[in-house]
């Protein structure tokens, strides 16, 4: 489960706010943390949520990667033959949406102050399983 919202800078913790938007979506998931276009701030060992913040030098970039993921999931409706892959992007393409809303709103806001505030992300994170210990 993702999470993601406006919060003040220096009021970063692991407590998820009550206004964040939640998503389930993979594809978002990967863009966090594959891309480094956000940054790292820690781990919330109570909560198990790793806890990730946009700088606002990335921010237009993060947008140029939610788009060409918008681009990629509307061209696979033009393709007569999809794979897994395809289908697993289809089924979080509500959620590409809804973050990109998100973002838009925070682009639109005139008032938005980089300095004191910042778009965070909470990914919830589990702990291994480990199958050698389950009985059949």
């Amino acid at each position: 489960m993702l999470h993601f919202a406006v919060e003040e800078r220096g009021n970063l913790t692991g407590k998820v706010c009550e206004n964040a938007i939640k998503s389930v979506s993979y594809n978002v998931k990967d863009l966090i943390e594959r891309h480094e276009l956000f940054n790292y701030y820690d781990h919330d060992e109570k909560r198990n949520i790793d806890i990730f913040y946009l700088d606002r030098d990335k921010f237009f970039l993060v947008l140029r990667e939610v788009r060409k993921m918008l681009e990629h999931e509307r061209n696979l409706y033009k393709k007569l033959e999809l794979d897994l892959a395809d289908y697993f992007d289809l089924e979080y393409g509500d959620e590409t949406i809804m973050f990109w809303k998100f973002l838009c709103r925070v682009a639109l806001n005139a008032k938005f102050d980089w300095s004191k505030y910042t778009i965070t992300i909470k990914i919830e994170t589990f702990e291994s399983v480990d199958f050698d210990d389950i009985e059949i």
